[in-house]
């Protein structure tokens, strides 16, 4: 809101397009761990919302998704995933996500997740 730019403003701790969103909702691309045709989606803005991968065939190790937070954050963002289907619980130990100052990224590490699965997630970024 424009109260919030103005006080941030005021702390001189911010620009005007740090940590506040566009109007721009984030945008999603599928990574290598996500296999071969995978079907990925998000809805919600630069600090919340949903994240859907359906993994494709041969899934494997590696980056499974970036979403695209539209913002650009001072120094970084600490994410907060949390599994909501009975899939990404069941494997929330073999993903993680991290945080840039514009990105957030689901890597799946050492075992890959199964083909043909679906996988939904809630998010949430706190910009710092």
């Amino acid at each position: 809101t424009s109260a919030t730019l103005a006080y941030l403003r005021l702390l001189k701790r911010y620009k005007a397009q740090d940590c506040l969103p566009s109007t721009s909702v984030a945008t999603i691309a599928a990574g290598a761990a996500a296999g071969s045709s995978p079907t990925v989606a998000v809805t919600g803005d630069a600090f919340s919302g949903s994240i859907s991968v359906t993994t494709g065939t041969s899934a494997t190790t590696g980056t499974l998704a970036t979403v695209t937070l539209k913002i650009t954050a001072p120094t970084g963002t600490r994410i907060s995933l949390t599994p909501t289907n009975a899939n990404a619980t069941l494997h929330f130990l073999r993903v993680y996500a991290a945080g840039t100052t514009t990105t957030l990224v689901i890597t799946v590490p050492t075992t890959a997740l199964a083909d043909a699965t679906a996988y939904t997630y809630n998010y949430t970024v706190v910009p710092y």
